[in-house]
C-alpha cells in the first residue's frame, strides 16, 4: 500500500512521547520531506463519517518537540506545497496549529526557515528481517537545503501528526466536525388501490448549512423505486437528491410491490454527521395487501354484460363471481380467469337462457360480485345493480 493510502485509513497519524530521545534537524533552512509506507493493519482505522471518502482535508498538524533544540519558524507542507510558517518553540512538548484547509496528499513534511528542531525520530536498520518490514526500507527523511546535495536519511521520521477527516463534497470542511446539518426525515405508509405499497416521504433540512449531498434510503422491499427529486446517479433503494438548504423541505414518494405484511425503515443522511441523529430515520409497519382489487360500475346493464375490473398482487387463477337473489332463489354467473401481478384486467360476465330471463324479469336487481382464488377463502367484494 502506499503512504497515502495508509494516511487516508486514519484520522491522526503519528504520535510521538516527548523526550523519547529526539534528534535534531540540519541547522537552517531545509526542506523536510517525512515519507513512511505501511499496511492498512498498522493504522488505527477511525469512525467513518456517513459517506466514506478518499478525500480528506487537513484540519490541524501536531509536532512533537524534545530538549536539545533551537526555536526557529517553520511551515507546513502538503502535497508537496509549502503553506504559511509559524514559530516553533525549544521547548520540549507537543504543540498543535491550525493546517491551511487543503486535500490531504503527499509528500508531506516542513519548510523549515531557521532553527535547529529537535522533532526527528529514528528507529534502527533491521536488514536481517523482511524487506517490507524493515524501518529503513519503510520510513525515510529526505533532507533538502541549498547548495547541498539532496540526503536520504533511512530509518527517520519527523515527529509530526496531521489530522485529517472526510470531505466527501470537496468543501474543505470536515465530514466529522464542521460538515454538519441536521436533516429531520418522516414518512406516510399507504397502500394504492391495487395493493402496492407506497411511502410518502418528507426530507427537512433543519439546520444552519445547506446539506451538499443529503439522500435516502428505504431498507429492502420488493421492487422498491423512488419518485421525487432524486438525481439521475440515484438507484434502487437510494435516493440521492440537489443539495438541500437551510430550512428547505422536499417531497418524495417510495412505490413498492410487497403484497405482504411488513416493515420499512427510510434514513437520510448527508456528507456530515448530523446534529440531532435522532430523527434521521422512521421506521413503519404495513398490513398485508388485499388479494384482488375489484372495480365494477355501480348501474350495468344485463344486454352490455357485467363488466368487472380486477387485478392481483400475486400471479394465479381467479374466480369471478357475480350472485343475484331472485325471489328468494340463487342465480350465478361465473369464470375463473388468470391475473398476473398488478396488471389489471377487465372481463364481462354475461347471462344467457332461464338466468337471462329471470334476471330481466325481476329487473333491476341488485348483484354481489365476489373474487377469490379458487380453492381459498380470500375473497373480496363489490356491488353491483343490472337493469
Amino acid at each position: 500500500m502506499s503512504a497515502l493510502s495508509a494516511i487516508a485509513v486514519g484520522a491522526t497519524l503519528a504520535a510521538f512521547p516527548v523526550g523519547a530521545g529526539l534528534e535534531r534537524t540540519p541547522s537552517g533552512p531545509a526542506t523536510l520531506t517525512s515519507t513512511k509506507t505501511e499496511t492498512v493493519a498498522m493504522v488505527g482505522a477511525v469512525p467513518a463519517a456517513p459517506y466514506d471518502s478518499s478525500s480528506r482535508v487537513v484540519m490541524n498538524w501536531t509536532v512533537t518537540v524534545g530538549p536539545g533544540g533551537r526555536a526557529g519558524v517553520v511551515g507546513p507542507v502538503v502535497g508537496g506545497v509549502a503553506y504559511d510558517p509559524v514559530d516553533l518553540p525549544s521547548t520540549p512538548g507537543t504543540y498543535t496549529f491550525p493546517a491551511p484547509r487543503v486535500r490531504l496528499a503527499l509528500p508531506l513534511g516542513l519548510v523549515q526557515e531557521t532553527g535547529e528542531h529537535a522533532i526527528v525520530t529514528r528507529e534502527a536498520c533491521r536488514p536481517q528481517i523482511d524487506r517490507a518490514s524493515d524501518p529503513c526500507e519503510t520510513s525515510w527523511l529526505d533532507i533538502q537545503r541549498a547548495g547541498q546535495p539532496d540526503l536520504r536519511d533511512r530509518g527517520a521520521q519527523l515527529a509530526l501528526a496531521w489530522t485529517s477527516e472526510p470531505d466527501v463534497d470537496g468543501d474543505l470542511r470536515g465530514d466529522l466536525t464542521e460538515d454538519r446539518t441536521d436533516l429531520r426525515v418522516s414518512a406516510l405508509p399507504t397502500r394504492e388501490p391495487d395493493g402496492r405499497l407506497r411511502l410518502d416521504v418528507t426530507l427537512t433540512n433543519a439546520g444552519a448549512l445547506t446539506a451538499d449531498l443529503p439522500s435516502l434510503d428505504t431498507s429492502w422491499l420488493a421492487g422498491a423505486r423512488w419518485e421525487g427529486g432524486c438525481l439521475p446517479s440515484s438507484a434502487g433503494a437510494r435516493c440521492v437528491s440537489p443539495p438541500l438548504a437551510p430550512g428547505e423541505t422536499r417531497v418524495f414518494s417510495v412505490h413498492a410491490e410487497d403484497p405482504d405484511a411488513t416493515t420499512a425503515t427510510i434514513t437520510a443522511r448527508a456528507e456530515g454527521e448530523d446534529l440531532a441523529p435522532g430523527d434521521n430515520s422512521t421506521a413503519l409497519a404495513f398490513a398485508p395487501a388485499a388479494p384482488f382489487a375489484v372495480v365494477t360500475a355501480k348501474a350495468q346493464s344485463l344486454s352490455r354484460g357485467i363488466k368487472v375490473r380486477l387485478s392481483a398482487v400475486r400471479p394465479g387463477p381467479a374466480r369471478v363471481t357475480v350472485a343475484f337473489t331472485v325471489r328468494g332463489h340463487l342465480v350465478k354467473l361465473a369464470r375463473t380467469v388468470t391475473l398476473a401481478p398488478y396488471v389489471p384486467r377487465t372481463i364481462t360476465l354475461r347471462a344467457t337462457g332461464a338466468k337471462l330471463r329471470s334476471l330481466r324479469r325481476h329487473a333491476p336487481v341488485k348483484g354481489e360480485i365476489t373474487v377469490r382464488t379458487p380453492g381459498a377463502v380470500n375473497a373480496v367484494s363489490a356491488a353491483t345493480r343490472v337493469s
